[in-house]
C-alpha cells in the first residue's frame, strides 16, 4: 500500500512534491538569510530613525537598501550558490537589486500603511512591513536573478 501512496520509482513526482523537492531547502535558506537581512534592516532603521533622527520613511528606505546589500552576499553564498553563474557577478547584483527595489517599494508601501494609516510606531511599522515583501522577493530572486540551469534537460523526441 505504501507503494501506491508514494508512486512507482519511475513515475514523475506530483507537482506539489516536485515544488518541495526543488524549493524546500531553497525556501528555508532564503528565509534564514532573510532573517539576518531583517536583523540588519531593523538595526540600521534603529540607528537612522532613532539615533540619527532621520525621517521615518527615509529611514525605512535606507535601512532596506543596507539589507539589500547584505542579502545579495548572503544569497550568493548560501541560498542560490549552486545556480546560474554564467552571468558576471555585477550582472547578478543589478538583477538582484532591481528585484529588491520592487520589494523595497512593497516594504515602503506597507510601512506607510502601518505607520501613516494605522498610526503604529515607526519601529513596529518596519517590523510588520518586512514580511509583506518576502514572497515577491523570493520568487523574483529565484526566477530572475538566479535561474536554475542545473536541472537536466528532457531528451528530445528526435534523439
Amino acid at each position: 500500500m505504501a507503494a501506491e501512496i508514494e508512486g512507482s520509482p519511475g513515475d514523475p513526482p506530483s507537482p506539489l512534491r516536485a515544488f518541495f523537492s526543488d524549493h524546500g531547502w531553497k525556501t528555508g535558506a532564503f528565509l534564514a538569510v532573510g532573517a539576518t537581512c531583517a536583523a540588519v534592516n531593523l538595526v540600521a532603521f534603529h540607528f537612522l530613525e532613532g539615533r540619527g533622527q532621520v525621517e521615518p520613511h527615509l529611514s525605512s528606505a535606507l535601512a532596506t537598501e543596507v539589507a539589500i546589500l547584505w542579502g545579495f552576499a548572503g544569497h550568493s553564498f548560501v541560498t542560490f550558490r549552486r545556480l546560474e553563474r554564467r552571468r558576471p557577478g555585477h550582472h547578478r547584483f543589478l538583477l538582484f537589486h532591481a528585484v529588491a527595489l520592487a520589494g523595497l517599494g512593497i516594504t515602503v508601501l506597507a510601512f506607510s500603511f502601518w505607520h501613516d494609516f494605522l498610526g503604529l510606531a515607526p519601529q513596529w511599522s518596519q517590523v510588520l512591513a518586512l514580511p509583506v515583501s518576502t514572497p515577491a522577493n523570493y520568487l523574483g530572486q529565484r526566477y530572475l536573478t538566479w535561474k536554475d540551469r542545473s536541472l537536466p534537460r528532457k531528451p528530445s523526441a528526435s534523439g
